[in-house]
């Protein structure tokens, strides 16, 4: 928390700053808006973290500037807002708009797309619209994927892996081993050793369970 607020006080005297030298609707403005937005989520602050998002939106739209990866980011915020605070009517209703503008940034094919696809995969599972998450699902594994990226392949398929789990374990192995093959070694490394885990755990096999745990 402590970092969190040095980085705060820092972007309060970045936001006087430009301030002073760039008008109030400059589209500078909106990075650090969404700094700010990104850091009182972490906080758990989501009021602030909603004002200073709702800043950014008033400038998005006084500029015209919808269609940027500036008000992907903003956008990005309040959804996160929104999921957080269990509003999720808004959430999906801002998740439909990223995938509009991320469509029209990256192309319809693109992991920057394909990842906002598997953020409504998650709001579709809470709001349970089963059937409508399996057909975004197979959307995405069927897809010619462009931008090739590691993230979101490694989320993806550790996401189809944990669905899978004790209702078909053949699938759950197989998405689980193509999550490894997309993990980063340093940063995946625990969390693919605890899916292993997991999926050996529901298969029975105990032994390989508390091996993978262990490791």
């Amino acid at each position: 928390n402590n970092d969190i607020d040095k980085a705060i006080e820092t972007y309060e005297e970045a936001i006087t700053y430009t301030e002073t030298i760039f008008p109030n609707n400059s589209y500078r403005r909106i990075e650090e808006l969404k700094e700010m937005s990104e850091l009182h989520i972490k906080k758990k602050d989501y009021k602030k973290a909603f004002e200073y998002a709702n800043t950014a939106v008033k400038i998005i739209n006084e500029l015209n500037v919808e269609k940027t990866t500036g008000a992907l980011d903003i956008y990005n915020c309040l959804y996160e807002i929104y999921f957080d605070t269990g509003n999720i009517k808004k959430a999906e209703q801002t998740i439909n708009k990223i995938i509009k503008i991320s469509e029209e940034i990256y192309g319809k094919n693109h992991t920057k797309t394909m990842d906002q696809f598997l953020k409504k995969s998650y709001l579709l599972a809470i709001s349970n619209k089963a059937e409508e998450r399996n057909e975004m699902l197979k959307k995405i594994e069927n897809t010619n994927i462009s931008g090739y990226d590691y993230d979101f392949l490694y989320n993806f398929y550790n996401h189809l892996a944990r669905k899978n789990l004790g209702l078909n374990n053949e699938l759950a192995i197989k998405y689980a081993f193509k999550a490894k093959e997309n993990a980063k070694e340093g940063k995946h490394k625990k969390a693919i050793n605890e899916l292993f885990s997991e999926v050996y755990k529901s298969q029975g096999k105990k032994l390989k369970a508390l091996q993978y745990k262990l490791k």
